[in-house]
């Protein structure tokens, strides 16, 4: 029962994020037109998630194995979440661009979390080693006196 629990978690986090990213896309222009902002401005919204992004991927494997991944993972959904909330009660369009930023950080931190989470909730196996990056794959192995890291590309 908690393992099927913790994956409906899991998935209906991802499922947010996935939506929420895709909202924006589609609604670049009622966004544009709502808040009084050009194209070119309101197109910041988007870039910022991405920028987030591209900063928070790479830190991911140093921040699970410092925090540990339930506690990075709890704490990017609540960052994803707030800053979801925050982004929707925006009034201006640079405001709504920072809290979009900080957004990215969470939704960042919840797709790698599912990513190597939910392959080892759903294997039977244990795995010797942890992906923890997409474009870069680090692999620290668990040894009991140090952690000891691999840079592949």
């Amino acid at each position: 029962m908690n393992r099927i629990l913790l994956i409906i978690t899991v998935i209906s986090a991802a499922i947010m994020e996935l939506i929420d990213t895709s909202i924006v896309n589609v609604a670049i222009n009622h966004m544009s037109g709502s808040l009084g902002a050009t194209l070119e401005d309101t197109s910041w919204v988007v870039t910022s998630y991405g920028i987030a992004n591209v900063i928070i991927i790479p830190m991911t494997g140093f921040l699970v194995n410092n925090l540990g991944r339930r506690n990075y993972y709890i704490g990017s959904l609540i960052l994803f979440t707030l800053c979801s909330f925050m982004c929707g009660n925006a009034s201006g369009i640079w405001e709504l661009v920072a809290f979009r930023f900080f957004q990215g950080i969470g939704g960042g931190g919840i797709t790698l979390c599912l990513r190597d989470g939910g392959l080892r909730m759903l294997s039977k196996r244990k795995t010797k080693y942890r992906e923890c990056s997409v474009r870069y794959r680090c692999f620290y192995r668990t040894d009991d006196r140090a952690n000891t890291w691999r840079t592949h590309n």
